[in-house]
């Protein structure tokens, strides 16, 4: 899917570069599915769209909360380029943080089945000049404290919101995933070590060199975690985490009380905390179009909502979704200065 090539040349336009690199390494049939994916899913949402029903949404907006939301969506990919600088050696400039951070936000939308998650490597090198391996653990890292802080925020609005279906089986999963992920990310070098240990074993018993340049690749990462990755650097990042997570979950809270949807806040939290947990999933789709949506008009209905107003909320919320990356891309990119 995400094919590396050292024969890639870039454009002579540096703000193009960086797209130019990731664009040729994603495989013509990841692109293929993903736009196909696409339409089927852009004509299923247009055959359950009632256009009358969607304008007077769009008419009805409340335009103070919806700038409230767009501020603080746009202020999420501050957050990140923050918590890039905290978790990168060097550190590297925040300048050069907030252009990773954009072009990561940029891919995420436009790439396949979550191949920005895979790219945001490369940004990482280009920009910052960590190696794959470690960029890769590093990106491993803040991913994982993502998926506990939504998962913390699900178990907390949980018990809040009382008409959530959620039964013991699904609140001990929940549980138990967050236990893993918080087990993974405290013994990362133990994991890590394990790891190069393995490859390297399986290289000697096989004599297949791909095993040895993953072992090399995993003592790699062990070092950035063992050398780096102190309690004081990992502090910070749960901090900047948690303004990050609140940045993005009170701005699709915000949009979704702008969009006038009838329901208290703490079940527009936990609708917000749903639709990025869905959005984690690699769906084989351009910027992940699809599930969210489907996920989120589904919760809207069983919320009250209507299938008509679920189905043309997800719509707007999608496309306010997809501006706000651009806008934030375009405004670092051609106003920054790296």
């Amino acid at each position: 899917m995400f094919r590396d090539s050292s024969a890639t040349r870039l454009s002579a336009d540096p703000r193009l570069r960086v797209w130019a690199t990731v664009a040729r390494r994603v495989s013509g049939l990841s692109w293929l599915a993903g736009l196909v994916m696409v339409m089927t899913v852009l004509a299923t949402v247009y055959a359950l769209t009632d256009p009358a029903t969607l304008s007077a949404r769009f008419a009805s907006v409340r335009w103070s909360w919806f700038v409230a939301a767009a501020i603080l969506l746009l202020s999420e990919g501050c957050f990140t380029a923050w918590r890039l600088r905290v978790f990168t050696p060097g550190p590297p400039s925040f300048r050069a943080c907030l252009h990773i951070s954009a072009w990561f936000v940029l891919f995420l939308v436009a790439l396949p089945a979550r191949v920005g998650e895979v790219a945001a490597a490369f940004l990482l090198k280009h920009f910052a000049g960590q190696s794959t391996a470690p960029a890769l653990t590093n990106l491993l890292t803040q991913r994982a404290l993502d998926l506990m802080f939504l998962i913390a925020v699900f178990l907390l609005l949980s018990a809040a919101v009382s008409s959530l279906p959620s039964g013991p089986e699904v609140l001990g999963l929940a549980i138990a995933l967050f236990v893993a992920l918080a087990i993974g990310v405290w013994r990362l070098e133990q994991l890590l070590a394990l790891a190069a240990n393995a490859t390297l074993r399986a290289g000697n018993i096989t004599g297949v060199g791909i095993f040895r340049s993953l072992a090399r690749a995993a003592l790699k990462a062990r070092s950035w975690r063992r050398h780096y990755l102190t309690t004081s650097v990992m502090s910070m990042g749960f901090v900047v985490t948690l303004l990050k997570w609140l940045a993005n979950l009170g701005g699709l809270a915000l949009l979704l009380h702008a969009f006038g949807v009838p329901v208290g806040w703490a079940e527009k939290f936990l609708l917000a905390a749903a639709f990025n947990f869905l959005a984690v999933v690699p769906l084989q789709t351009v910027g992940g179009v699809g599930l969210s949506e489907v996920g989120l008009a589904g919760a809207l209905v069983a919320f009250g909502l209507t299938l008509e107003d679920a189905v043309a909320i997800s719509v707007l919320v999608r496309l306010v979704l997809i501006v706000s990356p651009l806008v934030f891309w375009s405004t670092i990119t051609f106003g920054v200065r790296d």
